[in-house]
C-alpha cells in the first residue's frame, strides 16, 4: 500500500493541509481516503486518519459531501458500503 512505503511523506503532510491552508485539494484528498472507512487500512496510521477527522469536520467538506450523496443517490438509488455521514466513524 502506498501509505507503507511513503510513511513520512504522510506523517508530515497530512498533520496540516496540503496547500497550507484547507483547499479544495483537501476536499478531494477526505473523499479518496473515506473510501476506505469500511477496510480498516488507515487504522495503523493516526497520522492519517487525524488528518480525515480533520477534514471531514470542516463546513466546506460536509457541503461537498452532502452534494456528491445527493447526485449519487439520485443516480444510484441508496448507496451500499459508502459513507452516510460526513464525519468518520
Amino acid at each position: 500500500m502506498i501509505v507503507e512505503r511513503e510513511t513520512a511523506f504522510f506523517t508530515e503532510h497530512l498533520k496540516s493541509w496540503l496547500d497550507g491552508e484547507f483547499s479544495a485539494a483537501d476536499i478531494l484528498m477526505v473523499l479518496v481516503l473515506r473510501r476506505l472507512d469500511f477496510s480498516g487500512l488507515l487504522d495503523a496510521y493516526p497520522d492519517v486518519t487525524g488528518y480525515v477527522v480533520r477534514g471531514a469536520a470542516r463546513p466546506a467538506y460536509q457541503r461537498a459531501f452532502a452534494a456528491q450523496l445527493a447526485v449519487f443517490k439520485a443516480r444510484q438509488g441508496q448507496a451500499q458500503k459508502l459513507p452516510t455521514s460526513p464525519i468518520p466513524r
